[in-house]
Order: structure tokens, then sequence, then C-alpha cells
């Protein structure tokens, strides 16, 4: 029987492939795609590959919208999670040492490559005595990672640190088309008012007791979100704020591009 002799391209959609291919290069030195058939393209070193279907129910790579894992080799373990760590990418060093090698399974996304897949993994095996790592799906939590809906519906996880907003504005252009699905906890009023143009924003209670605060053409309106579950619909363009009078925790569905934020609404200014 004839056989194939090894996998000759792996090919997967992305929102920006130029930026994503620029990412594989600059932090796992993977060449990218040549322009013309004279640049040769980038050689793996020879080692195993393990081909293996999944049953759909597994829970081996995360979260269910993650539909496969690729695993990259590398030669030095310990050196890659440090370039990786050394960059703001969370991969988490396994200290077990298996048969097949040494494995790494990443907290995803933090930032993982800009206008990739939500069910992309990385990884490593080893090749000969080689060490391995695998970066894989991991189940995530809301309060320590947001999720960032593109325009083609494609699912993105962003790790909560100082430099969230910033990465936001600067990795998803402008958030332009862009919804930001998080979850936040307060104990107090809000100190400011905010405003998002690019479309309406849900809130929803999670726990405790929170009233939404709306600015409209008449004055203020306000709505109470007193039960799990209960939600606000804040217009598009309506400056609003919240008063608090318990810890609280809430959900937010956001249209975040061109938000603005001010200690009061204009027309109060």
């Amino acid at each position: 029987m004839e056989r194939v002799t090894g996998i000759g391209g792996f090919f997967f959609r992305a929102q920006d492939p130029t930026a994503l291919a620029r990412w594989y290069t600059q932090h796992l030195g993977i060449d990218p795609v040549p322009e013309d058939y004279s640049t040769a393209p980038w050689m793996p070193a020879a080692g195993p590959t393990v081909f293996a279907p999944f049953p759909a129910d597994t829970e081996y790579f995360g979260h269910a919208a993650c539909e496969w894992m690729l695993n990259f080799r590398v030669a030095d373990l310990d050196a890659m999670v440090r370039q990786l760590q050394a960059v703001g990418i969370r991969v988490e060093l396994d200290p077990t040492r298996h048969p097949n090698g040494r494995f790494a399974p990443a907290a995803r996304k933090t930032p993982w490559p800009p206008g990739g897949q939500p069910n992309r993994t990385l990884g490593a095996g080893p090749a000969r005595p080689r060490q391995s790592a695998s970066v894989k799906a991991m189940p995530s939590h809301l309060f320590s990672e947001f999720a960032v809906i593109g325009p083609t519906g494609t699912v993105d996880l962003e790790p909560v640190d100082p430099s969230l907003y910033a990465r936001l504005d600067a990795e998803y252009g402008g958030f332009d088309g862009h919804l930001l699905v998080s979850a936040h906890s307060f104990d107090e009023d809000w100190d400011t008012w905010e405003v998002h143009p690019a479309g309406d924003e849900l809130v929803v209670l999670i726990r405790g007791w929170a009233q939404l605060v709306l600015q409209g053409p008449n004055g203020e309106t306000t709505q109470d979100l007193a039960r799990p579950g209960d939600f606000c619909l804040v217009p598009k363009g309506a400056w609003h704020t919240a008063r608090i009078n318990q810890p609280i925790q809430l959900l937010f569905i956001t249209p975040g591009a061109n938000t603005s934020n001010a200690e009061k609404p204009p027309s109060s200014v």
C-alpha cells in the first residue's frame, strides 16, 4: 500500500493572516510561507508525529469550541517557556516527565496570536531524546480572561492585566466590529460615566444588587438589577454609570470601539 510520508502543510483560517504569520515567526521561529518558489519554505526537524482523531466530546483540548490541537517539538523546552513568558505569553511548565517528553500547557489566550482561531493550540513533542512542549486550550474563567468576539464570530481569550485595554485596541484594530465579554466585581459606585458609540451594551447581574443610571435627552433614568440574571440593555451612545450598595458582580457584552469615559456625561458638565 502506498503511504503518505508526512504532513506537507497545515492550513487554517485567521482574521489577520499576515499578523498571525508574523506572530509565529517572532515568537516560535516558524518561517513564513515564501512569496515565490525559489525561496525554501520552513523545514521542520525530523521527528515523531502523532495523528489522532479524538471523540467529539473530549475535554483534552479544553473548551468545546477547540476542535483541534497542534503540537510543536522544541529542542529546549525550558528556554522556549522562558522566551514566551518574557513577552507575557503564559505557559505552564508541567513538572512531570512523561515517556514521550515534557509538556508546557498554555493558559489561553495571553496574548496568543492576533487574528487567529479560538481553537488553535501550540505544542511540542520529542524527537529522539529531545524535550517536548504542548501548549493547548485550557479551561478559562471570565474574571481572569475576557472573551473577544470577532466580526466573523471567532472567540479569543485575553488575560486580565494592566495592559489589557491598550492591548485590545492595538491587536484588534481599535476594536472595530468586536464585542468584549467580561465580568467585573464592584463594591462601590462607579466613579465615572461611560458611553459606547459602536452599539448597545448588555449588562447582566451575576450577584448582588445594582442600579444602572442612564443619561437620556430628558435627564436620568434608572434600572434596578436585583436578581441574578436581571439585565439592562444600554442603548448605543447612552452615557451610563452604576450605583452600588453592596459587593456585586456584573457580566458585560460590550461593543468596545471608541468607548469614552468622563466624570460626568457631557450634558451635565
